[in-house]
């Protein structure tokens, strides 16, 4: 809660323009978040969803839920979908069962709720954040909210029926019990987490890194009993279906929208002639990145510490990056990396602050603005040919990208001075 005393303590001009700020986010994000979706107006009719749908039918009634012809023949004879076909399904099979009871509703209704559900996931996402992050004092949640509900990707989000919000709040969630010290349940979160998306088992490493082995201990448990679970209700053919994927998403890593620096690779130097550096180049991206979060995780830090905050963010961006596919939309995940640097900035407040607010200012508008925004921008350049047309605004996001995971090594290393300048004071 914003306090009296912090609010007086603004300027006026300040708090007037805060209010609209957040009255225009709260007022775009309830129609363009919430209202076209529950009326039916979603842009993709849920493209993503449908593919989450489709795999809960199919498990219902025995089949290989990765076996993608048949979904997609399913989709075709469905009564309920407006688009008649889906993605290949590629998470976890208890992802699938979990999603199963939508499958029994008809396609608008499933939506529908599941774009309701995306609300409250959202809505304890930013509380758990914001508990998180005790720095941002009163202004916790106003900065959260605005944070949100001006992301083009939390939009794309709600309007595909995306997983990400809810990835969203596992990630939170499990930061909150690793700052108060719970890391049992901060492991078994972040398990249940792994079940539904394999990519958060990246954070692993710093729970191992920071030697909190309790946390090693819950999430090892967890996904074990929910893969012997899994392994009971869906049968041994998708469990060894899903343990073959690794080539389906290889193959979308030349997709135009692919924002990974191996899709970067995979686009730019086949181009110019030495395509056989594409492996090497994503294997020392992911090895140099791996070996700076690696090394800033060695020391162990308290738990309370805000370093220990922004090492978890660090970890989750580091995740974006490493990975050979990243969607924009996966970038939802990415609002607990900009919360926990707006806490970093917050509190170590000086005047050389101002130029890191400035920097922090750019990567959020780099990764939120809407792509349709780039596009048009790339449009303007003359003799472009099709790169700008086609890839432009997928360069700008994975620019933001890089440029968040260096604002908060900066602010990293600037928290860890900070610390030792006040620990130094402290003795003397």
């Amino acid at each position: 809660m914003v306090t009296k005393k912090d609010w007086h303590e603004l300027p006026a001009v300040v708090q007037v323009l805060l209010v609209v700020a957040l009255v225009f986010a709260l007022a775009r994000y309830s129609v363009e978040g919430f209202a076209l979706e529950i009326a039916g107006r979603s842009i993709t009719r849920g493209w993503d969803l449908q593919t989450y749908y489709i795999a809960g039918e199919m498990l219902r009634s025995g089949e290989n839920i990765y076996d993608h012809e048949s979904a997609r023949e399913r989709a075709k004879q469905h009564p309920s979908l407006v688009v008649k076909d889906v993605a290949p399904y590629i998470y976890p099979p208890f992802f699938a069962i979990a999603m199963t009871p939508l499958s029994y509703l008809p396609f608008p209704w499933a939506y529908r709720v599941w774009v309701f559900c995306q609300q409250v996931f959202l809505a304890v996402a930013l509380y758990f954040l914001a508990k998180s992050l005790p720095e941002l004092g009163g202004w916790s949640w106003p900065l959260l909210i605005m944070l949100a509900a001006n992301m083009w990707p939390v939009y794309q989000t709600i309007d595909i029926g995306q997983v990400n919000i809810l990835m969203l709040l596992i990630l939170c969630l499990t930061l909150y019990f690793a700052r108060t010290g719970r890391f049992f349940w901060a492991g078994t979160v972040l398990g249940i987490g792994a079940m539904i998306k394999i990519s958060p088992l990246l954070l692993m490493g710093l729970f191992v890194l920071q030697r909190r082995w309790s946390a090693i201990v819950s999430l090892f448990l967890t996904v074990t009993v929910l893969t012997l679970l899994s392994l009971v209700i869906v049968g041994p053919e998708n469990m060894l279906a899903f343990a073959s994927i690794d080539d389906r998403i290889s193959t979308q890593v030349g997709w135009m929208h692919n924002l990974s620096p191996t899709a970067l690779f995979h686009r730019v130097l086949p181009a110019l002639g030495v395509a056989s550096l594409e492996w090497p180049a994503s294997v020392g991206v992911s090895f140099t990145v791996l070996t700076i979060v690696g090394a800033f995780s060695l020391r162990s830090y308290p738990y309370r510490d805000l370093a220990f905050a922004l090492l978890f963010a660090l970890w989750t961006t580091t995740m974006h990056l490493v990975s050979p596919v990243t969607w924009e939309h996966h970038f939802v995940m990415l609002l607990l990396a900009m919360g926990t640097s707006a806490a970093a900035i917050v509190s170590t407040w000086e005047r050389s602050s101002l130029c890191l607010s400035l920097g922090f200012a750019c990567v959020y508008v780099l990764l939120s603005f809407e792509h349709l925004v780039y596009t048009r921008i790339g449009q303007w350049w003359q003799f472009s040919g099709s790169y700008f047309h086609d890839y432009f605004f997928a360069d700008l996001r994975l620019l933001g990208l890089i440029s968040l995971f260096t604002l908060q090594v900066i602010l990293f290393r600037r928290t860890q001075e900070k610390s030792s300048q006040t620990h130094t004071n402290a003795v003397v």
